[in-house]
């Protein structure tokens, strides 16, 4: 039970994320992929900072790999995702996303051998249902039709689900710190190989991170706060990992969602001027239904 739990705070902490991202975005910033590399640079200095204070202990070079490769993956993932929201409605790409634990369960199951018992199979089902039922804005039979989104929602999907298998992999027998450092190490490595894609398509970002001192304090608060989350959000996640099955661990992002839900409108009934949520009650009893779903899901995988 605590992986799950583990696995839903960083559930929760990712939504918070998602809110200050497009509190700075909107705001302050304005630039969701510099965000993005913030992040990566964020990452890569905590990775040479933990495995500095333990001497770079040298953990073979296949692990070694894997992980750096992991990281790459789980920081190029934000490119075929921008450009999905560019062609399309965030909303409805958004509703994609709950594919992943569905990727993820394949994954580790032809490179761990991982399988789910039937009750556990029912739980991951009911969770990614609900998850899904609870991303949308609204309804619509052309959810599942192919547009020029898809194939950049598709290879998203992919780039995410992969990461968790491959640390998965190499940690049971390893120490955890260690091993997220390397993990770590290899967002920073994506985070640059992200600038440099970044860059050629849009020169102006050069100006953007070189006037990087020019930002306000006030955005640098929220920019550091919301790294310190994301960091934290992490770390709880692939800790989540190495103690449950990882498709099942994946299955608990159907949680984010019902925490953005619930963050929208208390934001809403405070800060109105800040988020619009509908609050219609045919709407809540939708969302509340699909909420239920998830815990129902959660309590049958943990029967």
């Amino acid at each position: 039970m605590l992986a799950y739990l583990l696995a839903i705070a960083a559930t929760f902490l990712y939504g918070v994320t998602n809110f200050i991202d497009k509190f700075l975005i909107e705001k302050k910033v304005r630039d969701g992929e510099f965000l993005a590399m913030i992040s990566g640079v964020v990452s890569f200095v905590f990775g040479i900072g933990v495995l500095s204070l333990n001497h770079w202990p040298t953990v073979g070079l296949a692990p070694t790999v894997i992980l750096l490769t992991s990281g790459v993956l789980f920081q190029l993932a934000l490119l075929p995702w921008y450009k999905a929201v560019d062609l399309d409605d965030p909303s409805r790409v958004a509703a994609l996303f709950q594919a992943i634990p569905i990727f993820t369960f394949i994954f580790a199951y032809f490179l761990l051998g991982e399988q789910l018992s039937w009750h556990q199979a029912a739980g991951f089902i009911l969770i990614i249902a609900g998850g899904f039922i609870l991303s949308l804005r609204k309804f619509s039979g052309d959810i599942f039709k192919i547009r020029k989104s898809t194939k950049y929602m598709l290879l998203a999907v992919i780039l995410n689900a992969i990461p968790p298998v491959l640390f998965k992999a190499v940690t049971p027998e390893s120490d955890f710190w260690i091993m997220s450092g390397y993990e770590f190490i290899g967002m920073g490595i994506g985070s640059a190989l992200t600038y440099f894609y970044v860059v050629q398509r849009r020169p102006h970002l050069r100006h953007l991170l070189r006037s990087l001192e020019n930002v306000r304090r006030e955005a640098l608060a929220f920019i550091t706060v919301n790294e310190a989350v994301y960091f934290s959000a992490n770390i709880l996640f692939f800790a989540a990992v190495t103690m449950a099955p990882v498709s099942l661990i994946s299955a608990m992002g159907g949680f984010q969602p019902f925490f953005m839900i619930a963050m929208g409108l208390i934001l809403a009934r405070w800060f109105p001027k800040m988020v619009k949520e509908d609050i219609s009650r045919k709407t809540l009893k939708t969302k509340i239904g699909a909420a239920l779903l998830i815990f129902l899901g959660v309590w049958i995988i943990n029967i």
